[in-house]
């Protein structure tokens, strides 16, 4: 029997790797986190050992000790540092282009110590794409200075892999794009998979759909969310098409000029369809950020935790707003699943066949186009 390869979790949230890699067959040994919303989640789900608190102040000897393991005997060791800092929003504006040298960029510095004094066989790092950007020049420059340091002080050598993967490639429904680095000290090589899901003609599975996200999904499960949409703009929402957002209503959309081409954000009144992956999920709801369903109203958040492939078996504990900001920071579960299948296969040359657990199935159901309402007067004058 194949045994089950132990990991460490660190800057956890609601466990989105962690349910992936349970579905591969690794054994966690903790969760460290610092939001008490994602603890709790984290407790009435499964009977993992949650250190609470800011990895700052967290004795790591302490961490140790409690997981029962000597340096250089973890497996795995996995992470998604905070990452606003590397995040488009951040170079969107200019006060806070700060990369690496803001303190959320930091952050990067303790899971690397966690490198350090565990030695783990194998790590995986995730992020925002903006990670890697040379522009930022931070975050992989102060893991390749790490490294240096690791392989002069200690003579420890880590091979690393790195990739930006859009998660819908591989049957994720949604488009989201991640940062994944995984590094190893076992001299073995580590490529990430092809893309299974895209263009038909190419022979790859086609994408999978919100409709396939939301299959069994009882109508009225929502029925204790407030789901209405309101806010100044709540009228024009049936006015736009599904999977368009409010750049319908500029020059280069098909309905009247509303707005200036490019003036509002991306999420900005955008809607999901129902034949396509979801937009990115957000975790800042707001009165007019999207996505929205294309039935005109906010996504519940069972929805929400479909879309990022999260098991059903995961109770939703707490606040809409709470929910939405975990699950919006979540990293996909089935992406945890698949980079946690490949790296017991690649480095620890434990292969598996079976389908994925947590790949959505595909859904029967056909949804017509909805009508579109005619703009209300009060937008036009």
């Amino acid at each position: 029997m194949t045994r089950k390869l132990k990991y460490l979790s660190l800057f956890s949230g609601l466990g989105g790797l962690d349910y992936g890699l349970e579905k591969a067959g690794y054994n966690n040994l903790g969760c460290i986190e610092f939001d008490k919303d994602s603890c709790e989640m984290l407790r009435q789900n499964r009977h993992w050992q949650v250190f609470e608190g800011d990895i700052r102040d967290l004795n790591i000897s302490t961490i140790k000790s409690k997981i029962g393991l000597k340096k250089g005997e973890l497996d795995l060791l996995v992470g998604g540092p905070p990452c606003q800092s590397y995040s488009k929003s951040s170079f969107w504006n200019e006060s806070t282009k700060r990369g690496y040298k803001d303190s959320r960029g930091k952050l990067i510095d303790h899971y690397l110590k966690y490198v350090e004094e565990f030695l783990p066989k194998t790590f995986l790092i995730e992020n925002v794409p903006g990670f890697c950007y040379s522009k930022q020049n931070g975050g992989m420059k102060t893991i390749f200075k790490f490294l240096k340091y690791l392989k002069n002080s200690f003579g420890v050598e880590y091979k690393i892999d790195y990739k930006v993967l859009n998660c819908m490639d591989y049957g994720v429904p949604q488009k989201r794009e991640r940062f994944f680095l995984v590094g190893n000290r076992v001299n073995k090589d580590f490529s990430f998979p092809e893309p299974s899901h895209g263009d038909i003609s190419l022979g790859l599975l086609p994408y999978k759909t919100t409709t396939d996200a939301f299959k069994n999904i009882p109508d009225d499960h929502f029925r204790d969310e407030e789901l209405a949409v309101g806010g100044k703009w709540a009228e024009l929402l049936p006015c736009i098409p599904a999977g368009a957002n409010y750049q319908y209503f500029t020059e280069k959309g098909e309905g009247r000029d509303i707005f200036a081409y490019r003036s509002r954000y991306w999420t900005f009144l955008l809607k999901l369809s129902p034949r396509e992956p979801s937009w990115t999920i957000q975790a800042s709801p707001g009165s007019s950020t999207g996505p929205f369903h294309w039935k005109n109203r906010k996504l519940s958040s069972r929805e929400l935790a479909r879309i990022q492939t999260l098991p059903d078996s995961m109770k939703l504990i707490g606040s809409k707003t709470a929910l939405q900001r975990m699950i919006g920071n979540a990293v996909p579960s089935l992406i945890g699943e698949i980079l946690g299948r490949e790296i017991r296969s690649q480095i620890f040359s434990h292969r598996r066949y079976d389908k994925y657990s947590l790949m959505p199935d595909i859904s029967s159901k056909v949804y017509r186009p909805r009508v579109i309402r005619n703009v209300p007067q009060a937008y036009l004058s």
